[in-house]
């Protein structure tokens, strides 16, 4: 158990050393050399609280002050085996310290220097240069602020040792990546153009298919006409020398003739018709205005039989 005789010593000692810490730290981050000699007049039991100090400190993570502690108990005024010690542990934690580069860019891809950087809350610096930032290991918070522009966080894991990683921060919506104005859906002019071309292309289609049939069913037709005046010989038509083979061929040709005409009919109909649409499909405008517009009337009578277009403009 320690003697509450030297509880003022220590107190003293402590306090002492937290002064040349802080020193040390300025000295660190360029506070020259009257800063820097302070903290060569650190006591013995300033330290050797200091080289204390630095193990806990490590392990909890806190490179960046455990460092601090070293280089305060290597000054020239603590005793030669402390020195030592925190010499040697000094030159580790050196090289364990992870350092990170920031570099930041505006909405117009230019490089921003009047940045202020800020770490889990605290300030890491007041402007970008270029040049890497000591951090301590593990999961930060970085938030980044510049006039004119909003607030950038971002979360990063700094791994231990790891030196110079450079982290690029957009700061603003680059002027690439404005969003366009959106684009109008389609009025009801433009819906019934559409649908009166697509119904024209469906029905021509089947015209030309009936056409095909047509063909097909015409051709089947000559065939049994010619089968059925085979089938009477040289005195077609007036006599026969195999009746039914005749009376048979004869009846395929008067089916496949009918069929042939009425495909070859509504073929020529409805491929008409769906070009007649598609040709005529009102034009993509404004409402009300005007467009040409033609119907198709299918016209039969006694032997007679077409299409009468009307039209206005």
């Amino acid at each position: 158990m320690r003697s509450l005789t030297l509880g003022p010593a220590r107190v003293a000692a402590r306090s002492a050393r937290l002064a040349l810490i802080a020193a040390a730290v300025l000295a660190e981050l360029g506070g020259g050399e009257r800063v820097a000699r302070a903290a060569d007049k650190i006591t013995a039991a300033a330290c050797i609280e200091a080289n204390e100090q630095a193990r806990p400190l490590r392990r909890a993570g806190k490179l960046r002050e455990a460092r601090a502690n070293l280089r305060l108990c290597s000054a020239e005024s603590c005793p030669l085996v402390i020195r030592k010690d925190c010499l040697s542990a000094a030159a580790l934690a050196d090289a364990d310290v992870p350092t990170i580069a920031f570099s930041a860019q505006g909405p117009d891809g230019s490089d921003l220097t009047a940045v202020t950087v800020h770490l889990d809350g605290q300030l890491l610096a007041d402007h970008l240069d270029g040049k890497a930032l000591d951090v301590d290991p593990g999961p930060h918070v970085f938030r980044f602020e510049t006039d004119g522009q909003p607030v950038v966080e971002k979360q990063l894991v700094i791994v231990e040792g790891v030196k110079n990683r450079l982290e690029r921060v957009q700061i603003g919506t680059p002027k690439s990546l404005v969003a366009a104005p959106p684009t109008a859906p389609p009025g009801p002019r433009v819906a019934q153009s559409n649908g009166r071309r697509s119904l024209g292309l469906v029905i021509g289609g089947s015209g030309l298919g009936l056409l095909a049939a047509g063909g097909v069913a015409g051709l089947v037709a000559t065939l049994e006409w010619n089968a059925a005046k085979n089938a009477c010989g040289t005195k077609f038509p007036t006599s026969c020398t195999n009746t039914n083979s005749a009376n048979g061929d004869a009846s395929a040709t008067l089916a496949a003739s009918t069929v042939a005409d009425v495909a070859l009919g509504l073929g020529a109909v409805g491929l008409v018709t769906g070009a007649v649409l598609v040709l005529t499909a009102p034009t993509p405008g404004p409402a009300g205005s005007g467009s040409a517009r033609w119907f198709v009337v299918p016209q039969v009578g006694v032997g007679t039989g077409g299409l009468m277009f009307r039209g206005s403009f």
